[in-house]
């Protein structure tokens, strides 16, 4: 089973910018199914479909902060914005969606490692390439 680094990947970006450099974690690459549950009458136990839905958690940017320059997180993930996601591996293999800045936050830290933490809401179909 291959496993994955920081190192590994190559870009990460939104609405065609390039965030790589600020960005220090991403979480959230979660996909769902969304299930039905009944139960049938006369049954105890609970009966569950899966209804061909998919649904998929936000995703969350944790970036340095630097909020002077353009193309930085505090310029290009603000709220509201509407953009392509993508986050490629080394290998080709990526991540990719629709999503809109749902929220931000400013983290002020005394040891000067000061972050800016964006939440993306996909919009719709979350691809994931992750064939090597």
């Amino acid at each position: 089973m291959a496993t994955y680094s920081w190192k590994d990947i190559a870009a990460v970006s939104f609405a065609g910018t390039d965030l790589k450099s600020f960005v220090r974690e991403v979480s959230g690459l979660k996909m769902s199914a969304v299930i039905d549950e009944y139960r049938s009458a006369g049954s105890a136990w609970l009966t569950r479909v899966d209804t061909g839905m998919r649904d998929h958690e936000d995703i969350v940017l944790t970036c340095t902060h630097d909020g002077g320059s353009s193309g930085t997180p505090a310029t290009v993930l603000t709220l509201g914005a509407s953009g392509t996601f993508t986050l490629t591996l080394a290998s080709g293999q990526s991540v990719s969606c629709t999503a809109i800045v749902k929220d931000m936050e400013v983290q002020v830290s005394s040891d000067g490692l000061d972050r800016y933490v964006a939440t993306l809401a996909p919009t719709g179909t979350v691809t994931y390439d992750l064939v090597a």
